[in-house]
């Protein structure tokens, strides 16, 4: 501000609003200005006479009226940033739906600017915050670009479509469907120093084989890369940009959602994370990469004839080189490769070659139990185990997504590689020991058959046993081995000799096993059952042969199927030493079946 309109802006303020007017003259007189200038400095510099309305920003239209016609018009935005409705055409709905809007259609368009709806506003992209890295490959970002305009032709090399003469709106269904082959481009740019690499793949689609390929070749070293592919020897490093992220930010695309590719990853010590779709600005280091290959490289191939996938990548490459040591990174004085040059030896993490890549490119490992017949279920699928010493046992399957659906069978330290089994016409299993009748062939014995045939051997010289047939049926044969009558067990000088003792008495096997007791003298009884006499054997075999009752109720249960508990007291009664053991189920039945009975002592 100067001199002149600080002196207007200070008497102005101190100046009542009656004597404005004459303030503003005395003015004129004393800087030799106009009035008219007066005022444009005074109103320049924020002075104001006329004070602010009170209902100002306010309004006669209702809030229902302005929020429907923004967001009629909100909603008929397109990803190209195009509006297929007008605030005219929403303004004049609204009049069909609700009747008369009181304020005007400019009235209204005046008030969608001053709340930020217009269509402008509406286009403004959302604030965002600015990423930062740590160092050099920290944080490397990987996009994939579909180069619709490049093709190959059947006869020649690398042609140009008319992209927008071919895919018009009422065609571009139908001409996608026609294209079989596209050519893809991978883009991996480091987020700190923008040293960068990309390779070309002319394929059916994203496929994670590609991004496994891809990405052995830029974390690897570009040596035997540069030298395979441009025939350059002497190489002195220049392109050194190598090594694995702690983190890759990428979007959602259909390579780094496969499981086998981020189970390598996670093997691998890289983070993976992803940001939502239509996000370009997320990952804008890589986006603006992007627009430099399209611009700067791509626009080159028109003036070289160049024949097939790998003469685009040699001068892809060659171009990277160029590219990557010559020109700076956001307005710096170094190169990319230079800046890249700072990372530190605790920062770089060599990546290993590609069949180690191969290798852990699979699913997560998964357990399955192998059958007696060597069958693993799988995912739908059948196969067969070669080891008999998994038969039976706990497996572990691994999937090389490479190789499926062969998958990778783990036991004991080795590892099988299983094709799914087939089937016949009948629905049988074809395995590849099968035997059929007439011709079979035992299977390889496991070790555990070996070690249990050691054992068996181990046993039969120790003790003498004699294993026959197949299910482990022992026999101890006599040998020098049987324990004698007499042992000797012998402690510090103290022999412990066996006890003497007396043989037990055996009855006779044809006597019965309830013996009906006697209600003589017990001087008597012994008499009777010592004695060796004729007569006495004579008594014996004249008395009954009694059966224990539990017996007889088993007998009464198998015939009759029930016994009630008035039967059994009965049964106790009449018989509480035992049964005879002529009487029959149907005797003891009827006689027990009775609602009392009169107990009656057997002598």
């Amino acid at each position: 501000m100067d001199k002149d309109t600080a002196l207007i802006i200070d008497k102005l303020n101190n100046t009542p609003d009656e004597l404005i007017t004459e303030t503003v003259k005395e003015l004129s007189h004393e800087l030799n200005l106009s009035v008219a200038s007066i005022w444009r400095k005074a109103n320049k510099a924020g002075f104001r006479v006329r004070k602010e309305r009170s209902d100002k920003n306010k309004t006669v239209i209702s809030e229902d009226v302005i929020n429907y016609i923004a967001s009629r018009v909100l909603i008929s935005r397109r990803r190209n940033k195009q509006f297929t409705n007008s605030v005219k055409k929403a303004y004049e709905d609204y009049e069909k739906e609700h009747g008369k809007i009181e304020a005007g259609y400019e009235r209204v368009c005046a008030i969608l600017r001053q709340r930020g709806l217009d269509k402008e506003s509406l286009n403004l992209p959302t604030p965002a915050l600015k990423l930062f890295s740590l160092h050099p490959n920290h944080v490397h970002l990987f996009d994939v670009t579909n180069c619709l305009q490049w093709h190959f032709k059947n006869k020649g090399g690398l042609s140009e479509r008319d992209v927008e003469k071919i895919f018009y709106q009422n065609k571009v269904v139908k001409e996608a469907k026609k294209i079989k082959q596209e050519l893809l481009r991978f883009v991996l740019i480091d987020h700190k120093s923008g040293a960068f690499f990309f390779w070309y793949y002319y394929t059916s689609g994203e496929k994670a084989s590609d991004g496994l390929d891809f990405f052995s070749r830029a974390w690897g070293d570009k040596k035997e890369l540069i030298k395979n592919t441009l025939g350059i020897s002497d190489y002195n490093g220049k392109y050194q940009f190598q090594g694995l992220p702690k983190l890759l930010y990428s979007d959602k695309g259909s390579i780094l959602k496969n499981k086998a590719m981020l189970n390598m990853m996670a093997c691998l010590g890289v983070e993976v994370q992803t940001h939502e779709a239509g996000n370009p600005r997320a990952k804008g280091a890589v986006e603006g990469l992007m627009r430099i290959i399209g611009y700067d490289f791509e626009s080159d191939l028109k003036t070289h004839n160049i024949q097939g996938i790998e003469a685009l990548n040699a001068f892809a490459l060659n171009w990277c080189l160029q590219r990557n040591e010559k020109a700076a990174f956001r307005g710096g004085t170094i190169s990319r490769i230079d800046f890249w040059r700072k990372i530190k030896e605790d920062e770089l993490i060599l990546s290993p070659d590609y069949e180690v890549f191969k290798k852990l490119y699979h699913k997560p490992e998964v357990t399955r139990v192998c059958t007696v017949q060597g069958i693993i279920n799988f995912e739908g699928r059948k196969y067969q185990c070669p080891d008999t010493n998994a038969y039976g046992k706990t497996v572990l399957i691994k999937v090389n997504a490479l190789e499926y659906p062969a998958i990778d069978i783990h036991f004991n330290g080795y590892v099988y590689k299983s094709e799914p089994l087939e089937v016949d016409e009948y629905n049988n299993l074809i395995l590849p020991n099968m035997a059929t009748f007439g011709s079979f062939n035992a299977l390889k014995k496991t070790e555990l058959q070996h070690k249990k045939e050691e054992l068996e051997q181990y046993a039969s010289a120790k003790w003498g046993i004699e294993y026959k047939g197949k299910k482990d049926k022992k026999i101890a044969l006599p040998s020098d081995n049987t324990p004698k009558a007499e042992i000797e067990i012998k402690q510090d000088n103290i022999t412990y000799l066996p006890k003497a003792g007396k043989q037990a008495e055996v009855k006779d096997s044809s006597e019965p096993i309830t013996v009906t007791l006697c209600h003589s003298e017990p001087a008597q009884q012994a008499k009777n059952l010592n004695s060796d006499s004729e007569e006495s054997k004579k008594e014996e075999l004249k008395k009954p042969v009694l059966i224990p009752l539990h017996q007889a109720i088993d007998l009464v249960l198998s015939e009759y199927g029930k016994i009630t508990p008035v039967m059994n007291k009965n049964l106790k009664a009449l018989y509480p030493h035992g049964v005879p053991a002529e009487l029959t189920a149907t005797d003891i039945y009827n006689t027990i079946n009775k609602h009392s009975v009169v107990e009656v002592k057997h002598a």
